[in-house]
């Protein structure tokens, strides 16, 4: 019996700690700093981007109010939330533009390619360019 009370003991105390634990002052800024990126590098313009922000932003808020109320476990699981929703609308953001400059690289590739195939479109019959050929004449 004794053995049962102590074990019983221990359980409600681990979970009255775990209960209690508060998200630390760095846990927020950190949070608030992935916002702030997200919305610099215009989360605004990327629908997706601006969902996951907004989101981030509400659970934000959201841990604070939790812990005025002194739910503290509830509101770091609620700012570990706003910190995946923020990282992930500057993943999309990167995304676009890793997105994006693949598409201006393939452009490139294909304009040199164009201007390659035209170049040895224009060489004469003996391997000399056009003005080469002409110009000896």
């Amino acid at each position: 019996m004794k053995l049962h009370a102590a074990l019983l003991f221990a359980l409600l105390t681990l979970a009255v700690g775990c209960a209690s634990t508060e998200p630390k002052r760095e846990s927020f800024a950190q949070a608030q700093g992935t916002m702030t990126a997200a919305d610099q590098l215009g989360a605004k313009r990327l629908p997706q981007a601006a969902l996951y922000l907004q989101l981030a932003r509400e659970e934000y808020a959201r841990s604070k109010a939790l812990l005025d109320d002194s739910l503290g476990y509830r509101a770091s699981l609620m700012l570990q939330r706003s910190h995946v929703d923020a990282d992930l609308a500057l993943a999309l953001l990167r995304a676009q533009v890793v997105d994006s400059e693949a598409s201006d690289a393939s452009q490139v590739f294909d304009e040199f390619q164009q201007h390659d195939e035209f170049q040895q479109q224009n060489r004469g019959v003996n391997g000399g360019s056009l003005c080469e050929t002409s110009c000896s004449n």
